[in-house]
């Protein structure tokens, strides 16, 4: 069989958690990262025995590649992922899908013209603990779906590393949208409310907190709540809730501890066994699934777990979300 020849376009922190994937997965081969800070760049290409280039034009009109992954800048989003489909590849680009409405559709219309495969990471499709719980709710176990409360926080390091270019609610935030929307049948939202405040990260005029509610097109009601100022020495890294509720029952999917607990004299710890974990010097977990499902797509010829439309959907909400804050006000969609 022929494998799939992928190139990485970001060599940051995600970036390289996506090459490495990539490099381990035996149905594709790793032929390119790209970056435009030329030392993180080629020390990522130098890791992974692979080759450097420093723009995406570069990348297409040297090497011969079937598919890129887009890990940058949701600002950028649209410019590289339209120059890859235009040339003919499939992209998987990591959430959200872009920055505004308009780049997304632009998008989507893009990868229907070239008519190839088009996928963004959102990764907790691919999360068993979440995947379980959609699949007992598309079963009926719990009845009609009445409300759906999701919460996600992590430690102050986050903002400090990403708040002068996203916003918790793309950068957080969105994963839950999704799951919501996902959960209740992709059922578009009828309106919504939220608000902020900012007293920790003034000096990068971000909020310290969001607080949303979200009412679909069927009644069911969602409240989403971020909060990504706790303090370092919170031994979390990521904690999140999504509490699902029905007619017949109830679900909850809970991420704390993970399962692993590690206890020193002078720090506790709670390591990801979930999402990215090395495990046996192999990379495993929910990311991994995602990957492998984008190359597997393409050579068996499958539709993607997340389409470009929904992707749009969840932007939809989070820029609503947005607009709620800045105008303090209900938005109807």
């Amino acid at each position: 069989m022929k494998q799939v020849r992928v190139a990485v376009v970001g060599a940051g922190f995600f970036g390289k958690y996506h090459a490495r994937v990539f490099s381990e997965n035996p149905l594709c081969k790793l032929v390119a990262i790209v970056d435009k800070d030329t030392q993180l760049g080629k020390k990522a290409a130098e890791e992974f025995s692979t080759k450097y280039y420093q723009d995406i034009d570069e990348l297409l009109s040297k090497e011969e590649v079937d598919a890129v992954s887009i890990v940058t800048p949701e600002q950028t989003h649209k410019e590289l992922s339209v120059k890859c489909m235009n040339a003919g590849k499939h992209v998987i680009v990591e959430k959200p899908i872009a920055h505004t409405l308009e780049d997304a559709i632009e998008m989507v219309n893009c990868s229907k013209k070239n008519n190839v495969k088009f996928t963004v990471g959102f990764i907790l499709r691919f999360d068993a603990r979440y995947a379980q719980g959609k699949k007992a709710v598309e079963d009926g176990k719990i009845g009609d779906l009445v409300s759906i409360f999701a919460r996600r926080m992590t430690t102050l390091a986050t903002p400090l590393r990403v708040a002068k270019w996203s916003h918790p609610i793309f950068y957080m935030g969105i994963h839950d949208l999704d799951m919501m929307l996902w959960y209740n049948g992709m059922k578009k939202a009828r309106s919504v409310y939220a608000a902020t405040t900012t007293k920790v990260l003034k000096d990068y005029n971000a909020p310290d907190v969001l607080f949303s509610i979200i009412k679909f097109e069927n009644d069911v009601v969602g409240n989403l709540e971020i909060n990504w100022i706790q303090p370092n020495t919170w031994p979390y890294g990521l904690e999140s809730r999504f509490d699902v509720s029905g007619t017949m029952g109830s679900l909850n999917v809970g991420i704390h501890s993970m399962g692993l607990e590690v206890f020193l004299p002078t720090e506790v710890s709670f390591p990801d066994t979930y999402h990215w974990p090395i495990v046996n010097n192999r990379l495993i977990g929910d990311l991994k699934e995602e990957l492998n499902s984008f190359i597997e797509c393409i050579i068996y010829d499958r539709t993607p777990l997340v389409t470009g439309e929904e992707a749009v959907k969840s932007l939809e909400i989070a820029l609503a979300i947005q607009k709620s804050i800045n105008e303090d006000k209900i938005i109807k969609l």
